[in-house]
C-alpha cells in the first residue's frame, strides 16, 4: 500500500530489488546503495534468482553493514560449481584437468569483444546455466560461438555484441 503526503509524494516503506543473475555483485551494488540510501525507514530486500558465492559474500557483507538492507537469494550456488584460475582447497580433482582443457581450447572460442578469458567475466569460471540464458560468469566454452571452430552447447543471448 502506498501513501500520498498533501503535495502527491508517495512514501514507500518497502523496496524490493529483484535480479535474475548476480555473478560479483559489482552490478547491483549501485542499485542496492541507491535504494538503502533512501533513509532508515524504507527496508531494502534484494531477492536474486541465483547468485554466485562473490556475489552472495558482497550482499551479506552489505548486509551487515547497512542497517535497512536484508538479502534473501532464491538459490545461492555452492563454490563448486565454480572452477577458478588457480587450484583451491576442496575443489574437485578434476577441476585441474578441467581447467588446463578450458585453457588449451580457449583460443577456438575467443572473441573480439566482451573477451573475458577461459574462465568469463571476473574469471568466475561458473558451469551455471539456466535455461533462461547463460551467464557471462559461465566458462566461454559452454556458451560462445565463433564461425566455423565452435559451436557452444548452450548459446548465450547477450545484450551486447558478441
Amino acid at each position: 500500500m502506498l501513501r500520498e503526503n498533501r503535495q502527491g509524494e508517495v512514501f514507500r516503506k518497502n523496496i524490493v530489488l529483484f535480479e535474475d543473475f548476480v555473478g560479483s555483485g559489482s552490478q547491483m551494488l549501485d542499485a542496492v546503495h541507491l535504494a538503502a540510501s533512501l533513509g532508515n525507514d524504507v527496508n531494502v530486500l534484494l531477492c536474486p534468482i541465483f547468485i554466485c558465492p562473490e556475489g552472495a559474500a558482497a550482499a551479506e557483507e552489505l548486509s551487515r553493514a547497512v542497517e535497512n538492507f536484508t538479502f534473501s537469494p532464491v538459490l545461492a550456488l555452492e563454490e563448486r560449481f565454480f572452477v577458478s584460475p588457480a587450484q583451491k582447497a576442496n575443489e574437485n580433482p578434476d577441476y585441474d584437468r578441467v581447467r588446463q582443457l578450458l585453457v588449451k581450447i580457449h583460443h577456438k572460442i575467443e572473441g573480439e569483444q566482451q573477451e573475458y578469458g577461459p574462465f568469463g567475466y571476473r574469471q568466475t569460471g561458473g558451469f551455471v546455466v539456466p535455461y533462461t540464458n547463460c551467464p557471462d560468469n559461465t566458462v566461454p566454452a559452454l556458451h560462445r560461438k565463433k564461425d566455423d571452430s565452435w559451436e557452444p552447447l548452450f548459446l548465450r543471448t547477450s545484450r551486447l555484441p558478441i
